[in-house]
């Protein structure tokens, strides 16, 4: 059997209890679940970019991803972070709000940090004291003294508000992690998780946006692109450009591989953008715009 609810937008801020009974002919059982609808702005809040698997390698091109100086003691768990982005138009105040994995409280926000609108907030494995990492927004060390993210089997992280009510979950595989960097949404905030380092030049991005764009600023809409193709003509990508952005075109003839820069820098006086591509003897290829 199957029960569906479908919160609508006069019910965000709500919270229910759904109670289920199985009736036999000796005894009833009852199971009951809360389920909280967060607020539209608690909805703007997600899980953007975590690592789990730091490395001591100082050769590795995600080595030090929090830009750290001295180097923490042990970077294979005390450089493992969680980004958090609010994607709202309002400022959300974290205090008493809680990071959660599958195991045990993490991390609870004890003193005031404000996720700013069109911002992040990122908390790291440690430690308590010293070593803090060199970010342009707020970071923070796991209360426990550690995340403790899971590098195999299957990971949750939930984070909970001040009223310990669910707002954001992420599950993972171990099996999904990326040996070269951190794993980041793409193209925004419902976005699947991708490794850093297919969708952009860095192995990872903490306390940044993917390409390198500093908080606070709009961050990016998703990129809907349209084409203009005939058979062995050049074709035309489209797409509604903002005017006061620089834009990428990226390529791969495959959509695990990764995807290479054929144009950057690109800028447009008017909203609607466009850029050639000539004809290529492949038979499939796959684009990416990116700003920039």
């Amino acid at each position: 059997a199957m029960f569906t609810f479908a919160a609508t937008d006069h019910e965000a801020g709500s919270e229910f209890t759904f109670s289920l009974q199985a009736f036999s002919g000796t005894a009833t059982n009852t199971a009951r679940w809360n389920i909280y609808v967060p607020t539209p702005v608690e909805q703007q809040i997600a899980f953007n970019e975590f690592l789990a698997n730091p490395t001591a390698n100082t050769n590795a091109s995600f080595f030090n991803p929090l830009h750290r100086e001295p180097l923490a003691p042990n970077p294979t768990s005390q450089d493992e972070f969680v980004e958090l982005v609010n994607w709202s138009g309002a400022d959300v105040e974290l205090l008493d709000w809680t990071l959660h994995d599958s195991a045990a409280l993490r991390h609870e926000f004890g003193s005031s940090v404000m996720l700013e609108s069109s911002n992040a907030v990122v908390v790291y494995g440690g430690p308590l004291a010293g070593f803090a990492p060199k970010l342009p927004v707020p970071a923070v060390p796991a209360s426990s003294g550690s995340l403790s993210l899971q590098n195999s089997g299957t990971e949750s992280l939930s984070l909970r508000n001040a009223r310990d009510q669910l707002v954001a979950r992420l599950v993972y595989r171990g099996g999904s992690l990326s040996t070269n960097g951190s794993l980041v949404r793409v193209p925004e905030i419902n976005g699947p998780f991708r490794p850093h380092a297919t969708v952009a030049s860095a192995a990872s991005s903490p306390g940044v946006q993917i390409g390198g764009d500093v908080f606070p600023g709009a961050l990016i809409p998703r990129i809907r692109i349209a084409i203009d193709a005939t058979a062995s003509q050049p074709f035309v990508l489209r797409w509604i450009a903002d005017t006061n952005r620089t834009y990428s075109v990226l390529k791969a003839d495959s959509v695990p591989g990764k995807f290479a820069t054929i144009a950057s820098g690109l800028v447009f006086s008017a909203t609607n953008a466009s850029f050639q591509i000539p004809p290529a003897n492949v038979p499939t290829r796959f684009f990416r715009i990116g700003s920039p």
